[in-house]
């Protein structure tokens, strides 16, 4: 449904606009506010086109408002350069509008502490359909690089967004059908890519966030805070300086429950942060995480939380425990494979109900910890399983232990060797 709905996005017709033709200067030293707003009236008036800027460094002290059918474009995200000088008020911002879209250029930021308010993002789409944002550049800015509220059939794709001072993308406020595919985002000042609904706002929904890359987020690379069927897959996610992916209820922010999500063939590397997880399931429902790879990170973490489905996941070097679930229920762990764990490979405590079958795992507990099982399953019920193998090398530390099974009722997990 997402990618068909994206797929009948038009690119708006009518006429070429150039700022040049109403006296921008993009001479990177002028205030062409004026210039480009006299651009976008005539565009207006026209009944929508194409809004051109020629190579150049184009000045703008306001926020920049375009409207429905227009496509704002560059000559390339190198040759033409957006530039805001107040950083409060930096949006190139679409808000009722439909059929609208920037492309081709490069957004650069005015240095400032962190804003909150939406116009200090790079570009802003409210309440707003059949937009795309593709090939651009964003370094820079006192928000989110670019922030969607309440929108929808919405596309973002190929952009590159670094070094702002919040999310890179950040959809939120009931926005549905938003596409975020193939960017890159380094250095963002908060989550690199983001589905957010809070409690106060209609739930955000059917966000698909696939094939981009997050470098050095300053808090998270991926996250479902609150949403609803999300799908997060094929991301690549490198020292978040949080977690890697978060799929999450937050008290703190007051957000709804995220439910149906899907993160599947990320891969993860490199989160290490005392008490932040590779991946993180928390006060969710009906999450599936499939053929993911975490590699030097902490744990998988699922936390009060129920259906929830781990499979064919690898996860290989965790410097704890390679999955970590609590008070939880009706959890599915099948055909993973965890090699080198620092704690056990699988620590189950006061999970209630589910299965866990054919695991792997390889030299769980090399931290030497000589009281856990490999498998350890702890003040929990109803847990059933077999199928699963446990081989330790000959660098193996501690006592070769195992499923262990403490305080629990209804409880039969197996070995293949059972």
């Amino acid at each position: 449904m997402l990618c068909g709905a994206l797929s009948a996005l038009a690119q708006p017709g009518g006429s070429r606009f150039s700022v040049r033709d109403y006296q921008a200067r993009g001479d990177g030293s002028s205030d062409d506010q004026a210039a480009i707003e006299a651009t976008i009236a005539a565009a207006r008036q026209a009944g929508g086109g194409v809004i051109f800027f020629p190579p150049g460094v184009y000045l703008h002290s306001g926020v920049l408002n375009f409207g429905s059918n227009m496509m704002v474009t560059g000559a390339g995200a190198g040759p033409t350069v957006i530039q805001a000088t107040n950083p409060t008020l930096s949006a190139l911002r679409f808000a009722n509008a439909s059929n609208c879209g920037v492309s081709n250029l490069k957004i650069a930021g005015a240095p400032s502490p962190r804003k909150q308010n939406d116009e200090s993002a790079g570009i802003l789409l409210v309440d707003s359909s059949h937009c795309r944002v593709n090939g651009i550049a964003i370094d820079g800015g006192a928000s989110a690089g670019i922030l969607i509220h309440g929108s929808q059939d919405v596309q973002v794709a190929g952009n590159d967004i670094r070094n702002e001072m919040a999310d890179g993308v950040h959809v939120v406020a009931g926005s549905n059908r938003v596409l975020v595919e193939n960017n890159t985002a380094f250095n963002t000042g908060d989550d690199s890519f983001a589905a957010v609904a809070y409690a106060k706002d209609p739930q955000t929904t059917g966000v698909t966030i696939r094939n981009n890359t997050s470098t050095n987020s300053r808090a998270r690379g991926v996250t479902c805070i609150g949403a609803a069927d999300c799908l997060i897959t094929g991301n690549t996610i490198s020292n978040p300086h949080s977690h890697g992916i978060a799929v999450a209820f937050e008290t703190s922010y007051n957000t709804h429950h995220p439910r149906h999500v899907t993160v599947a063939d990320n891969t993860i590397t490199g989160v290490a942060g005392s008490g932040m997880n590779a991946i993180l399931i928390d006060g969710a429902e009906d999450v599936r995480l499939q053929r993911n790879h975490v590699l030097a990170s902490n744990a998988v973490f699922i936390h009060n939380s129920a259906g929830i489905a781990l499979e064919e996941m690898s996860i290989e070097d965790s410097r704890g425990p390679a999955i970590l679930a609590r008070d939880s229920s009706d959890l599915r762990l099948r055909r993973n494979h965890l090699m080198r764990s620092g704690g056990p490979g699988i620590l189950l405590e006061r999970v209630q109900g589910g299965e866990v079958s054919e695991n792997h795992l390889e030299d769980a507990r090399s931290g030497g910890d000589a009281q856990r099982g490999d498998i350890d399953i702890a003040s929990s019920s109803h847990l059933t399983g077999s199928g699963n193998t446990v081989r330790h090398g000959a660098a193996s530390r501690g006592p070769r232990r195992g499923i262990r099974v403490a305080d629990s009722d209804s409880t039969d997990v197996k070995t293949a060797d059972n």
